[in-house]
């Protein structure tokens, strides 16, 4: 299955991008097949949606044409953003305000919310509660929270080596919240393969393309 992985810090070297590297191995380690896309909103920013989008001739529709095509391939998206200020960030507003084609339309997905301390929950409830409107996303009744990001997830590249580090050459344990991340994406792809079956047999009007 192919996963499309969103990090929506601003930040061009963020914690995010650390937990969206994390979500990337550990969908690895459950089947070597799965295939991630991951779009770092710090690393590369989206121009900020406008009506221009509307307009297939224009640079914010000409822009967003590559991503959309990749997104659209995608059997589910992992949605990763920082809580600040008790809120998901502008990026990741601005990038569900652009999936207005049908890119998320009826895929599984995860929310993972980051804190660099012992917040996280606001976003989780912000986007659950509104951003399932236009883009049809089915958010998975499980999400992640990461709570002290610093401590709890560690580099997947820095695993590997775990064995050595450990007393008397013993592995270190992972964090619990590593083990709740591997839980969170494979129930993620359960999820994945139940709506691919779902997407091909729901009606489709254009009139009702939005939600109410």
């Amino acid at each position: 299955m192919k996963f499309a992985l969103i990090v929506t810090s601003h930040r061009p070297s963020s914690q995010s991008a650390k937990v969206g590297r994390a979500v990337e191995a550990a969908l690895r380690a459950l089947d070597p097949a799965h295939e991630a896309l991951t779009l770092d909103l710090g690393a590369s920013p989206l121009p900020l949606w406008d009506e221009s989008k509307w307009r297939p001739e224009g640079a914010l529709a000409q822009a967003w044409a590559p991503i959309s095509a990749a997104l659209k391939g995608a059997d589910a998206v992992v949605l990763i953003t920082p809580e600040w200020s008790g809120m998901a960030t502008p990026a990741a507003k601005n990038f569900l305000l652009m999936c207005d084609g049908g890119e998320l339309a009826h895929k599984a997905g995860l929310i993972v919310s980051v804190s660099s301390g012992r917040g996280g929950s606001y976003p989780v409830a912000e986007l659950r509660m509104s951003s399932y409107k236009n883009t049809r996303v089915c958010w998975i009744p499980d999400h992640l929270i990461v709570r002290e990001v610093g401590a709890e997830v560690r580099e997947p590249s820095a695993l590997a080596g775990l064995a050595a580090e450990g007393e008397g050459g013993e592995p270190l344990s992972p964090t619990l919240t590593e083990e709740r991340l591997r839980f969170c994406v494979e129930t993620l792809c359960v999820y994945a393969e139940a709506l691919a079956a779902a997407r091909a047999r729901l009606p489709r009007d254009e009139r009702f393309r939005n939600g109410l």
